[in-house]
């Protein structure tokens, strides 16, 4: 359960706020309502220096509309698995998205892969619930997964561009 009076005492120190969002699927559906309340929550109370990490399983419509109605900026889409159409929308509205390597291994998250604009992308391990190389996911894998998705975007130098996604994230509406 969400606990409004914790968020509201912590909320001001944090500059990343995450993983917080949406998931519509198995028994989580049934709690739909009180998932729309929680985030919409969160959203309107955030400010402007604040990054979001945001879930969005089977509900990416929901969360593209509450970031918009509270005019949230700094938001990371966590492992976007959503339609094409919601993801243009997403990337109309300037939000980055971080991205791992389960997602090259369907046609739909390689499609996602390559719509999201390189300037976009961030790089998330998300273990341990992904695997490299068909091994669960450490630490010590990260430079592989930079490795595949550097490979499979044909951008040699994923490492330093991701980077510096990462800092326009950060300084973003700041100048």
């Amino acid at each position: 359960k969400f606990d409004k009076r914790l968020f509201n005492h912590l909320i001001g120190e944090a500059k990343y706020i995450g993983e917080v969002g949406l998931d519509f699927t198995g028994n989580l559906k049934e709690r739909r309502e009180e998932q729309l309340q929680c985030f919409d929550y969160i959203c309107s109370s955030i400010n402007e220096n604040q990054v979001l990490s945001v879930h969005s399983k089977n509900a990416e419509k929901a969360v593209c509309d509450i970031l918009k109605k509270h005019k949230v900026k700094k938001t990371i889409l966590h492992w976007y698995s959503g339609n094409l159409e919601t993801l243009k929308e997403l990337i109309e509205y300037g939000y980055y998205f971080s991205i791992n390597t389960s997602m090259l291994q369907s046609i739909k998250g390689q499609k996602i892969l390559k719509s999201i604009p390189k300037n976009r992308l961030l790089i998330e391990s998300d273990g341990p619930f992904t695997k490299v190389n068909n091994q669960k996911y450490n630490p010590s894998k990260l430079q592989e997964v930079y490795s595949q998705i550097g490979a499979f975007l044909e951008s040699p130098e994923i490492n330093k561009l991701v980077w510096q996604n990462f800092k326009d994230l950060i300084t973003q509406g700041k100048n």
